[in-house]
């Protein structure tokens, strides 16, 4: 229950130097409130448990944009009306007091509605609105996308700080779609919570110390990797994390050729291809990938790889290479397939960072 005074649940999220009673917003006034873990689905969408039919029910769509002052306005709302379903909506600022052009935070609202599933409706368009201007603006915008972090409150919680504001209902402040009942309208609740792991500065100087001048890498393709592994750790989002420690990975690979006579093979399979009764574009699209048969596979040479140099570990309690054909499906059907488990992904991230880390590891020599 995120109240005012209220300590870690049992399921609570433990940050470093984060303790109970730190803050939120309410109703954009800050109060305290502890943290916690709620799975949240892959597009944001929260719908409450509204069976209700005779209730009106309103939405509204948080997000945020890249850099304070990206919208110019000395309003705190701007009142319009969907053109194609004559909706009317409202694009707010996220912070009661603070004009639209002060603030990175905004939401778009609208209702009511006569039952939640109309208003989902109207949020999803939204929302595809919202993405449609990121794509063409080429800006960016967190719908809270595959984000698991967030908190919530019982009903119970909901009241106290209803009671505690003195306004008639709250609820969570979340990024994306939230439906909720309109009648009483909710003022919303935000957490603002920050973590760090820190160390002392004096082990980064001995670090350095005993390593200046004493190692370099393999090859160029390991610095670059080295830098794209690096510079993961400050993306947000547990899926575009995975995606560039995957990538990171793969720019170690070094397919070699395959034997004599499978690439013999494979060439009987490009001049056949090449005289094949197709169109051009078919033809030379078909032959250009089969020469890529010469070599092993990316799945081969990356299990061959991790076998050799990370011999003996265990991973997520599987050995180097079934972890690495493990996490390379997950990538396939997030690329190929686009389909993507938050929870799933967030639980084998740690581990990703491990395997990738203590591959690179081997990558650095005495010159």
């Amino acid at each position: 229950v995120a109240v005012a005074g209220a300590g870690r649940g049992d399921h609570d999220l433990r940050v470093v130097r984060v303790r109970s009673d730190h803050e939120v917003h309410v109703g954009r006034e800050r109060i305290h409130a502890s943290s916690r873990i709620d799975k949240r689905a892959a597009a944001q969408r929260r719908t409450l448990d509204l069976n209700n039919t005779a209730m009106s029910f309103g939405f509204r769509v948080c997000f945020t944009v890249t850099g304070e002052g990206s919208l110019t306005s000395d309003q705190e709302f701007i009142s319009f009306v969907a053109k194609h379903t004559g909706h009317p909506m409202k694009l707010s600022s996220g912070t009661r007091g603070i004009n639209i052009g002060n603030t990175h935070r905004f939401s778009v609202s609208g209702g009511p509605f006569e039952t939640a599933e109309s208003a989902q409706v109207a949020a999803e368009h939204v929302r595809v609105a919202l993405l449609l201007r990121a794509t063409k603006t080429r800006r960016g915008i967190d719908l809270g996308q595959q984000s698991l972090k967030g908190f919530s409150m019982s009903a119970y919680g909901k009241q106290y700080v209803a009671d505690l504001l003195k306004v008639p209902a709250v609820q969570e402040d979340h990024l994306g779609i939230t439906v909720f009942r309109d009648d009483p309208k909710p003022q919303f609740v935000r957490m603002n919570m920050k973590g760090l792991v820190s160390s002392p500065a004096q082990t980064l100087v001995d670090d350095l110390s005993g390593s200046i001048g004493h190692y370099k890498f393999v090859s160029e393709k390991a610095e670059v990797a080295a830098g794209i592994y690096a510079i993961s750790h400050f993306v947000g989002r547990a899926p575009a994390r995975f995606l560039l420690l995957f990538v990171s990975l793969e720019t170690l690979f070094v397919p070699p050729a395959r034997a004599k006579d499978a690439q013999e093979h494979v060439q009987s399979l490009i001049e056949t291809t090449q005289k094949a009764n197709i169109s051009s574009d078919d033809r030379d699209a078909i032959a250009s990938a089969l020469t890529f048969l010469k070599a092993r596979s990316i799945a081969q040479t990356g299990r061959d790889l991790v076998t050799k140099l990370l011999a003996g570990e265990k991973y997520e309690s599987m050995d180097p290479a079934t972890f690495f054909t493990h996490i390379y499906k997950m990538r396939n059907n997030m690329v190929h397939q686009g389909k993507i488990d938050p929870p799933v992904i967030h639980a084998i991230l740690g581990e990703t960072d491990r395997f990738v880390s203590d591959l690179l590891k081997h990558h650095y020599v005495e010159p």
